[in-house]
């Protein structure tokens, strides 16, 4: 039976990085590889970079109304001899409906599935597809990186224009934004001083 597999970790936590050596390895193996992210995270449409390792790999991009059990089972050919490993990268673009999707495809379809994407948005909230994945996969692992403040371990995101923190929005935001507006992945510690300068009183 297959695994649905979720890592996770802050920005710059190399990620990517991770998803396509790991995508290598499978391949080098022998299986069938297939590489997916949402078409929300417009950057390099249609490939998986990594700023890390300067190297990207073509992938299938798909939307928020995409049902991946027909994607999946029905477009591609899957030569089911060999064993098929999927990968989908920014996973925090995806609805939670399309988590459930792809914990279906591992079971009925024995498909190991590896999902790699941001836990927390700037707002500190569970993303919905993380939190399914939370509850869903069968393994959690972190990819740990460090607070760009201090040198506690980095568990959630700051988001800043013009260098001011800004707690409230849309939490599906593009990272890497040039500009005025920027992220730093930080601790929990330095996330509650920068809210408790902005005069709030965090609720959990």
């Amino acid at each position: 039976m297959g695994k649905l597999r979720y890592y996770y970790g802050t920005m710059n936590s190399m990620k990517s990085a991770t998803l396509l050596m790991k995508a290598h390895q499978f391949e080098q193996a022998g299986c069938n590889v297939f590489l997916f992210k949402p078409s929300f995270d417009s950057r390099d449409y249609g490939e998986i970079r990594s700023r890390a390792i300067q190297y990207g790999r073509d992938c299938i991009v798909f939307n928020k109304d995409v049902n991946l059990i027909d994607l999946i089972s029905k477009q591609l050919i899957i030569n089911k001899n060999v064993k098929t490993v999927l990968f989908f990268d920014e996973i925090n673009f995806m609805t939670k409906e399309q988590i459930r999707q792809l914990w279906i495809l591992s079971k009925h379809n024995n498909i190991d599935i590896f999902c790699y994407g941001l836990r927390l948005s700037y707002n500190n909230r569970l993303f919905e597809a993380s939190e399914e994945l939370l509850i869903l996969a069968d393994t959690v692992e972190e990819i740990k990186s460090m607070c760009s403040r201090c040198n506690n371990k980095a568990t959630t995101h700051l988001r800043l224009i013009n260098d001011i923190p800004v707690f409230e929005g849309e939490d599906k935001i593009i990272g890497d934004i040039s500009g005025t507006e920027r992220y730093e992945s930080v601790c929990q510690v330095c996330y509650h001083k920068e809210y408790k300068k902005r005069g709030q009183n965090y609720e959990g």
